[in-house]
């Protein structure tokens, strides 16, 4: 960056705890012409996303025996209301909340159920050595085991050990073959949990 940014303009895209620490080794912040905060999706604006994503790929819902076209307004506005109430506006979420509602497919419907009403809770203390690497699997998004292993300075047995554990526990999931990140649906839950234990 330093020698190409008067040719180039870099856009990088990170997430806050991120760049809390890239900051932190290189002034990242002192390089940038302007830091621009993704702020959450409201209910309307999540309605309108699902939505149109939901119209593009040609096919009909049914929601708890009622065909979409029959969704009143007020039907809508309760459901995306609670997908804001689950997701916090986050509309990656949103739409992982939204496919976890399918339950069946039948030529072009989807016979679907509303999301769950409580957002989903640890109360139980995580052992420590799983913090710590649910820790670096916020920060970096994604791992295979044998990176996972050289930026813990880790053996390769006991990561992968550990990591199957919370494939097991349902926290991690295999992306791509080998290569492995949090469970889309726990993932905001356990920012939240690592937030409440000061570690973001």
């Amino acid at each position: 960056m330093r020698q190409y940014e008067h040719k180039v303009l870099f856009i990088i895209n990170v997430n806050q705890y991120a760049l809390k620490i890239i900051n932190q080794l290189s002034s990242i912040n002192t390089w940038a012409l302007d830091l621009v905060f993704c702020q959450p999706f409201d209910s309307h604006e999540l309605k309108d996303l699902v939505m149109l994503r939901h119209q593009a790929g040609g096919m009909k819902f049914i929601m708890d025996k009622k065909y979409e076209k029959t969704l009143s307004s007020w039907e809508y506005m309760r459901l995306f209301n609670r997908f804001f109430n689950l997701s916090g506006g986050n509309p990656g979420y949103t739409i992982n909340l939204w496919l976890a509602g399918i339950r069946k497919i039948s030529g072009n419907t989807l016979y679907m159920e509303k999301p769950f009403g409580k957002e989903i809770t640890f109360n139980e203390d995580l052992p420590q050595d799983e913090i710590f690497y649910i820790l670096h699997f916020i920060l970096h998004r994604r791992f295979s085991v044998k990176s996972l292993s050289e930026i813990l300075q880790n053996d390769v047995v006991s990561t992968e050990k550990t990591v199957r554990i919370l494939m097991q526990k349902g926290i991690l999931t295999e992306k791509f073959p080998e290569v492995y990140c949090l469970n889309p649906a726990l993932e905001i839950p356990l920012v939240k949990k690592l937030k409440s234990l000061e570690l973001l």
